[in-house]
């Protein structure tokens, strides 16, 4: 009878944007006299499932009150009673740690509150939630821009961009674990402002720049609705925005 062992095969990590970061590995299986292999993959997170089964268990909390005053800070919900006819929205934390770029870097406890959009109603929570993305072509052609006339590249990020959206929509959520305020329990959170993991945050997010950037003086592409420009004492200023990450070229 043919022995069938299981041996790792050579694999590769991957990032990939918005999400943790994964380790595929494959593992070949199979009657090795036969060559009949069977090949599986395997996904490894680098994010913990729970923050009670995870190590530095400190430094997640801290992370997590860090993201709660930032939501505070922001206005971000209102505690109230869940009004009749009503369905409130789920929410979970989402722990990330981030690896520094080199030795001396120290490694990074990331924590975000985000709304399960997937409990959301269409029609109700929602309406339009398309959100143009930038084109690769626009990218490389940003890029060959400032290549060849030695322009200054700059890389913006913006924090918390979704806190920055206007939510016209009525939404209720559940009041995030390990914060339930005392003696309401049974209360939810209106929402005031976007959370990550809503259907429309990116749509509304890509409104409120947009707006900005016209009123200073911007002007929007015709063939990319993700890439601006503006002329000032002559010289052009060029923009790309990827979701909440801007790249930005001047002479």
């Amino acid at each position: 009878m043919a022995l069938s062992i299981p041996y790792p095969c050579e694999g590769k990590a991957i990032v990939r944007k918005g999400y943790v970061r994964e380790r595929l590995v494959w593992v070949c299986t199979g009657d090795i006299r036969r060559l009949n292999r069977l090949w599986k993959l395997i996904v490894v997170l680098s994010r913990p499932p729970t923050l009670m089964v995870y190590g530095d268990r400190e430094k997640w909390m801290f992370s997590m009150q860090e993201e709660m005053q930032s939501l505070e800070k922001n206005g971000t919900w209102d505690i109230i009673h869940l009004p009749a006819g009503k369905k409130e929205v789920c929410c979970k934390w989402i722990f990330k740690r981030k690896e520094g770029s080199s030795p001396s870097e120290a490694t990074r406890f990331k924590v975000r509150l985000v709304a399960k959009g997937f409990s959301q109603i269409p029609g109700i929570d929602y309406n339009d939630v398309f959100s143009p993305v930038i084109k690769h072509s626009s990218i490389r052609a940003f890029l060959g821009i400032v290549t060849m006339h030695n322009l200054e590249l700059e890389q913006l990020d913006v924090k918390t961009p979704f806190l920055h959206g206007d939510l016209e929509e009525e939404i209720y959520m559940d009041q995030p674990e390990g914060f339930i305020v005392s003696g309401k329990e049974n209360f939810v959170c209106k929402l005031k402002k976007l959370l990550y993991g809503l259907k429309q945050s990116p749509r509304k997010w890509y409104k409120k720049f947009d707006s900005f950037m016209i009123a200073n003086g911007f002007k929007r592409s015709l063939y990319d609705s993700y890439v601006y420009n503006k002329f000032v004492d002559g010289s052009p200023i060029y923009l790309l925005l990827y979701v909440d990450d801007m790249c930005q070229e001047q002479d």
